[in-house]
């Protein structure tokens, strides 16, 4: 059987968006609760992306379209030391040839850092789940497969989670957002892919978006913010409120890297970074260092702060039974250290 990665029917939109307003949805109370969520992106070496065609189940790996076997060599290559977060897309554009299947990674590089590595395929589908332990692997294993790479021309991907079988939130508020962000962004001059993805946590903060290849995590998003964000223009201030986190930091040093981008605006993003994290002091407040440069090394700096919890927001809806409670985190003492000199 051929599938047809570039359309599906209105039965299968149907059961990722099949949401109804009535429902108590964790989104709007999120909203309305103005949560924080900074510090919530989750930190991964590798993510592997896999084209699987819609529908998809609430847990998208058992879905009739799953490539046969995935599930249970990602779980194998885990027990083994080799870690990837191994989530869905789709998408109608680009297209597919049938019985292949795209295949997307984004790795850590080592150090400093301000984007992840993006290596793409597409495969014959019985091939991917060799692909992925080649990749994974050490450097070089993937070589057998370089004539189904495809060149990295520097495209924007944007990966907005749509999965409503599995949160109401993520059909309701994630697939309007991912439609008209795709029909706006489609066929312009810098090369922006939409994606529909699998879910990859924070349905609470729907719509949710994850920026590749900088790996950046976004919630509550709007057209308006994403055009603030593909445009590289405005106030930064504009899209606080719809950041995350940067999937290279771990969650207090996320929250210390946002307040810098606030000070530092646009080029910070280029910045290569790293983060440090001390133990707790006694007073609970988490140190955090947070070191960067420009890619020249023509600049070079360091921020520390130190982040406290604030209290908590109860959020209730969905598939939440009871309230359940978000820890909130206040950023202080933001300062920018004085390079030391040579003596």
């Amino acid at each position: 059987m051929q599938l047809q990665t570039a359309r599906w029917s209105e039965e299968e939109i149907t059961i990722e968006n099949q949401c109804t307003v009535d429902m108590g949805r964790c989104a709007a109370v999120s909203r309305s609760l103005q949560e924080n969520m900074g510090g919530t992106a989750s930190v991964h070496e590798r993510y592997v992306w896999v084209e699987v065609p819609l529908p998809w189940e609430y847990d998208v790996k058992q879905s009739r379209h799953f490539p046969a076997g995935l599930m249970e060599l990602h779980r194998e290559m885990g027990e083994n030391g080799i870690r990837f977060n191994l989530l869905a897309c789709a998408s109608e554009q680009p297209s597919t040839p049938p019985g292949h299947r795209r295949v997307l990674f984004f790795l850590r590089p080592a150090g400093p850092f301000a984007a992840f590595e993006r290596q793409e395929y597409v495969v014959p589908e019985e091939m991917i789940g060799t692909l992925i332990q080649a990749v994974c692997a050490e450097k070089g294993a993937a070589e057998p497969f370089e004539s189904y790479k495809l060149a990295d021309s520097g495209t924007l991907d944007l990966f907005v989670c749509t999965h409503g079988s599995h949160d109401v939130c993520c059909g309701k508020d994630g697939y309007p957002f991912y439609a008209e962000l795709k029909d706006r962004y489609s066929g312009r001059e810098r090369a922006v892919r939409v994606w529909r993805a699998s879910h990859f946590g924070g349905h609470r903060l729907a719509p949710t978006m994850i920026e590749f290849p900088r790996g950046r995590y976004w919630g509550h998003m709007t057209v308006q913010a994403a055009d603030v964000l593909l445009s590289a223009t405005g106030e930064v201030q504009q899209l606080y409120s719809h950041y995350r986190g940067w999937a290279g930091l771990m969650a207090y040093e996320q929250r210390v890297e946002r307040e810098i981008w606030l000070h530092e605006g646009w080029p910070w993003q280029e910045y290569l970074k790293t983060g440090y994290t001390a133990e707790p002091q006694e007073d609970g407040g988490v140190q955090v260092r947070i070191d960067y440069q420009s890619v020249n090394g023509a600049v070079t700096g360091s921020y520390e702060a130190v982040v406290r919890e604030t209290g908590h927001v109860d959020i209730i809806g969905c598939d939440f039974n009871a309230p359940r409670a978000y820890k909130q985190f206040a950023v202080e003492n933001l300062k920018k250290l004085q390079p030391q000199q040579d003596t």
